[in-house]
């Protein structure tokens, strides 16, 4: 096989992308500390229907609403 045919074949780099992902939560707590792992427990939970993200694309213009409830 020639050089150039090899060439071809090579597998294309994809290249990614830096994104910003957001997840907010309003939660009573008697310190930041107790919010953040109230916040925490909630994103663990497999059951927690907490699933929606705001997700900033390069640039960081306008984020894009991102439901992962029934995502694969």
């Amino acid at each position: 096989m020639s050089k150039r045919a090899l060439r071809r074949k090579k597998p294309r780099r994809r290249t990614t992308r830096e994104y910003r992902v957001r997840w907010e939560i309003e939660r009573d707590a008697d310190s930041p500390t107790e919010a953040a792992r109230k916040a925490l427990d909630i994103q663990r939970d497999p059951s927690s229907t907490a699933t929606v993200f705001h997700v900033f694309g390069p640039g960081g213009l306008s984020p894009q609403e991102v439901d992962l409830k029934d995502a694969p």
